[in-house]
């Protein structure tokens, strides 16, 4: 257990050397104070393996929030490898029963945005019935995602 120090540098000193492993990690803080609990989690893949010249655009569901849901494009080498120093323009569109959030000039609300980390995210406010979401990059190709609302 860890007590905060507001002076400590970085974090008021509630830091922690955590070594990570190839694969998919689960991270859960859990802090508490004056009978008050707090917890918060997240989920990633840490990947150590070298990827080669991009070679496939791959889509993929994140997380809903309500009616809500992120949408993520990932660039991928030939053995499906995320090439986390990609940078390509990427381009967002919906068809169906759904609409891209968008024009908002920020990372996840623009319809083309540039990859981080050979990655980049579109939110979309989706209704109840199916749509079609396709990331696509200049010679890369587009892929295709099914999205229920």
């Amino acid at each position: 257990m860890k007590q905060r120090k507001s002076q400590d540098f970085p974090a008021a000193g509630l830091r922690w050397l955590v070594p990570f492993h190839a694969g998919e990690s689960h991270l859960r803080v859990v802090a508490s104070r004056g009978g008050t609990q707090v917890v918060d989690e997240i989920r990633f893949r840490y990947q150590t393996e070298k990827w080669d010249k991009t070679g496939e655009a791959g889509a993929r569901r994140g997380g809903a929030r309500g009616w809500d849901g992120d949408h993520r494009g990932r660039l991928l080498d030939a053995k499906g490898l995320q090439c986390l120093d990609a940078r390509n323009a990427v381009r967002f569109a919906l068809a169906g029963d759904g609409e891209l959030i968008q024009n908002l000039g920020t990372s996840t609300g623009s319809r083309q945005v540039e990859l981080y980390n050979g990655r980049a995210t579109i939110r979309a406010r989706m209704k109840k019935g199916e749509a079609v979401v396709s990331v696509s990059a200049e010679k890369v190709g587009t892929a295709f995602l099914n999205v229920k609302g």
